[in-house]
């Protein structure tokens, strides 16, 4: 089922739409739990097409029914804020990703069986948020927190921990500690060289990245060696 929601979402949506239909044309069937997960995979199909409004449309009405049922808990509810918060993300309304990112951390942060993991990424995307809309000082502790969940349960090389030290550059960059930066984006280059092939769009990007902290810093000519890696 991921598979086909982040590779192939057209298909994927019309097959989820006809389970949609069929539950439909069952009594009652609108309620349970078993809808509820098909309107959120559908919603997944329309985010990955794009299609945000739709795709805001079906979290919501996903949302709707788990509030609506007697034992809901918070491992049902955080996931689909979460991503109703990507969506957000995704369709550049940052303000409304930064409320319900930070709902979706709430909801996790109240688990006792929270998936560190998952709870990291909701930590993660909720500081490079807060960094789009110019407010790292409140980011930085949150990227901070997600960078050493990341690099506990996942391993050195993983492009996850690239991404998070490379979250956390940015954001020392924009404080003004670029002796930081530059060593935190140095890792994710290394982690990601490492992962990833050489020629690897990210791999672009964090040299970019440790190019513009190399300027920053006033070593122009770092800056323009690593620009020409890019």
């Amino acid at each position: 089922v991921a598979f086909e929601l982040m590779v192939k979402p057209r298909e994927a949506q019309t097959q989820f739409m006809k389970a949609l239909q069929l539950l439909e044309s069952i009594d009652e069937i609108s309620m349970t739990h078993e809808y509820g997960l098909v309107l959120g995979r559908l919603a997944i199909c329309y985010q990955e097409q794009q299609m945000f409004t739709q795709a805001e449309s079906l979290y919501q009405r996903q949302l709707s029914l788990l509030y609506k049922q007697p034992n809901v808990n918070a491992h049902e509810i955080a996931p689909v804020l979460h991503n109703l918060a990507s969506n957000y993300e995704r369709s550049g309304r940052i303000g409304q990703a930064i409320d319900i990112y930070g709902q979706a951390l709430e909801v996790k942060m109240s688990d006792a069986v929270a998936d560190p993991l998952e709870l990291s990424t909701t930590m993660g995307n909720l500081g490079h948020c807060l960094c789009l809309n110019n407010e790292h000082r409140k980011a930085l502790p949150l990227l901070e927190k997600s960078l050493v969940i990341k690099k506990r349960y996942l391993p050195e090389d993983h492009i996850d921990v690239a991404t998070a030290f490379h979250r956390l550059s940015r954001c020392c960059e924009q404080l003004g500690d670029m002796q930081r930066a530059m060593q935190l984006c140095e890792e994710a280059v290394a982690i990601a060289s490492h992962c990833l092939p050489h020629n690897h769009p990210r791999i672009a990007v964090y040299l970019s990245q440790l190019a513009s902290c190399h300027y920053s810093n006033g070593n122009l000519e770092a800056a323009i060696g690593l620009q020409e890696q890019c």
